[in-house]
């Protein structure tokens, strides 16, 4: 057994179920800092690559980057124990950790109340599974695309493949909406929109292929993106969101907000706002290690 599928292993199988039988508040912060001692021990180069990532970025003392990159891999921990505590939610009450920002209220309704369709983007970034969990519970039901979780899926380790599977399982009884993966065809997820589903869809994902990037500002230069969200949006003529949900630790918040009805206009505004979030708290995104395959720098003179 290798250390990946070993490490995996334990956290799934038997640290985190062992958590899920203690008390939310202490399980929430026992995984915050079991899951940073075991990256540091066993994915010091994807710690380290955060790392970097984060002070070249945004410029900053090595010190100040190091905080934010041990923040991210304690949200990580509970993030991951969100799966486990989501078995025990069945209603909106019981789902006592989450709520959402009241200067969403107005987006938050008008997502509730759209007719033809939404896409709401989102970004890896906080703790997403509980977005969707709570929109579920409070009367908006919500679909999701996803990379496949099967054998379909090279990058998954057996013990990685069982947890994605269960955590994804939980995640649609709540939310209420249609699952589709990226294996499935594009013209299933128009349908879906089409007939009125809200589904969620990240923004943040690679575009391998630079004659299909679409190039949007972000810091001093820009995120290389698919061009799948406005795509999609112009085809299904889909009300846009953007929406996170934020880490804070044992609790978290959510927050929606309408986008213009123009797609292009609404997909620059959905970065725009997480570029905002990225600057508030960067230690939530936890795409950093991956940056060169998302970004470039503005060589622009």
């Amino acid at each position: 057994m290798n250390i990946s599928l070993w490490l995996d292993f334990f956290q799934h199988f038997f640290w985190r179920p062992l958590l899920y039988r203690l008390p939310r508040k202490l399980a929430f912060k026992l995984a915050g800092a079991v899951n940073l001692k075991l990256a540091l021990r066993f994915q010091r180069e994807e710690v380290s690559a955060y790392h970097q990532h984060l002070q070249v970025f945004y410029s900053v003392d090595k010190i100040t980057a190091w905080h934010w990159c041990c923040w991210n891999f304690r949200m990580l921990g509970r993030e991951a124990l969100d799966a486990y505590f989501l078995q025990r939610v069945n209603q909106a009450a019981d789902l006592d950790w989450v709520s959402l920002d009241e200067q969403c209220r107005t987006s938050f309704s008008a997502l509730k109340t759209v007719d033809n369709g939404a896409i709401i983007i989102m970004a890896h970034y906080g703790r997403p599974i509980l977005l969707s969990s709570y929109l579920g519970l409070h009367g908006c039901p919500v679909g999701m695309l996803s990379q496949p979780v099967d054998e379909s899926n090279p990058h998954l380790n057996s013990a990685m493949r069982s947890f994605l599977q269960f955590k994804m399982r939980e995640t649609v009884r709540l939310a209420g909406g249609r699952w589709l993966t990226l294996n499935d065809s594009p013209l299933a997820l128009a349908r879906a929109i089409k007939a009125g589903q809200r589904m969620i869809i990240m923004l943040d994902l690679s575009e391998p292929d630079p004659t299909r990037q679409i190039t949007v500002p972000f810091g001093h230069g820009q995120l290389l993106l698919p061009p799948g969200i406005v795509r999609l949006a112009k085809q299904t003529n889909a009300k846009l969101f953007y929406a996170c949900a934020e880490d804070h630790g044992c609790r978290s918040v959510c927050r929606v907000t309408a986008l213009s009805d123009s797609p292009d206009e609404a997909f620059a505004q959905a970065v725009s706002i997480f570029e905002n979030d990225c600057q508030a708290m960067p230690w939530e995104w936890w795409q950093w290690s991956n940056l060169p395959s998302l970004w470039s720098a503005d060589n622009r003179p």
